[in-house]
């Protein structure tokens, strides 16, 4: 349940540590055919650090494939959170509060990042008798060794990330991204790639087509951003293959889906030397199954992890064996008068 701190700048914290190999998430999401998964830690503006893991493993370390793997920043959006049906109930006070909020969250950030650049900097010309554990954290980000993921859905979000990206010097990677429809030439042009997801949802605003955000991954891909797919939790990530199925319903190019899901995945995160790709000298996490993984009726037979059979068992494949039992066995019978 560690999964969000209090605190609004925690570029030091690593989601790798509140890692639960016990949780029955991994089995249930197994069973679908997911070996990996990028775990991040929520919560402020900047979350703190991801890993890549296996989704299979006795320990924490068993279980890595990558650690860090990305930093987590929640991009400060005022208004652009709310959908047009809720903005138009807010009084005018509240409106020009909430869009106040959000532009001093944004100027913290920007002056956070403006610190971490300077102390990078410091730090590469060897002064060596300046530490703070939470700028050090941001180093490998601000040099752009490491990718930044932000997390945001709006326009003014997304616009506001690419101008973070490219004032700082920053890898950025777009998550969520609801609007991204709607700047997708923008996004191209940027060469930035995104993480389209949940796909569960409704259109944010009441003049958006019904099917905006079904069709978000096809617009992208036309415009040539690459793009992958997110669940944005443990609970939901059994459903990351069919909420790609619903984006092939609507004009998404089925090899692209499996694309999204498998080596552009592992391209935007740094890790297609390991997965991605069934190629020698990869890890060995392979999938067999009988039809096609983004269609809910197919079943998955076999899953290896980094090579070893792992079982498909899971709570959920157990509570169906336990109540299939129950309802065949014989009932006792009852004395009548």
């Amino acid at each position: 349940m560690d999964t969000s701190e209090s605190g609004e700048f925690q570029p030091d914290l690593q989601a790798f540590v509140a890692i639960n190999p016990a949780s029955e998430h991994f089995g249930v999401t197994r069973f679908v055919g997911i070996t990996a998964a990028l775990t991040r830690p929520t919560g402020g503006i900047i979350s703190g650090q991801s890993a890549i893991i296996h989704l299979a493993g006795w320990t924490p370390d068993e279980m890595l494939i990558k650690n860090p793997a990305a930093l987590h920043i929640n991009v400060p959006e005022g208004l652009g959170t709310l959908p047009s049906s809720v903005r138009l109930m807010l009084q005018p006070e509240e409106l020009r509060r909430l869009q106040e909020e959000g532009g001093t969250r944004l100027r913290r950030l920007r002056e956070f990042l403006e610190r971490a650049k300077k102390y990078a900097e410091a730090k590469g010309k060897g002064v060596e008798d300046l530490f703070d554990p939470r700028l050090e954290a941001m180093r490998p980000y601000v040099e752009g060794k490491l990718p930044v993921i932000f997390h945001t859905n709006s326009t003014q979000g997304i616009r506001t990330a690419l101008e973070l990206a490219k004032r700082f010097g920053l890898k950025a990677v777009i998550a969520g991204a609801r609007d991204g429809w709607k700047v997708a030439d923008l996004l191209a042009k940027e060469k930035v790639p995104v993480i389209v997801g949940p796909l569960w949802t409704l259109p944010a605003n009441e003049y958006d087509p019904y099917d905006a955000p079904w069709a978000n991954a096809a617009v992208l891909h036309r415009a040539g951003v690459k793009i992958a797919f997110q669940s944005s939790s443990a609970a939901t990530a059994r459903d990351l293959p069919y909420q790609a199925g619903v984006a092939c319903a609507f004009s998404l190019p089925h090899d692209e889906a499996l694309r999204a899901l498998t080596i552009n995945a592992a391209e935007i995160l740094g890790v297609s030397d390991q997965l991605g790709s069934i190629e020698v000298g990869k890890l060995a996490n392979l999938i067999v199954t009988d039809g096609d993984p983004l269609e809910i009726v197919t079943n998955v037979h076999y899953l290896f992890i980094a090579g070893k059979p792992v079982p498909l068992e899971n709570r959920h494949t157990r509570l169906y064996l336990q109540y299939r039992q129950r309802l065949t066995q014989p009932q006792p019978a009852v004395a009548q008068k």
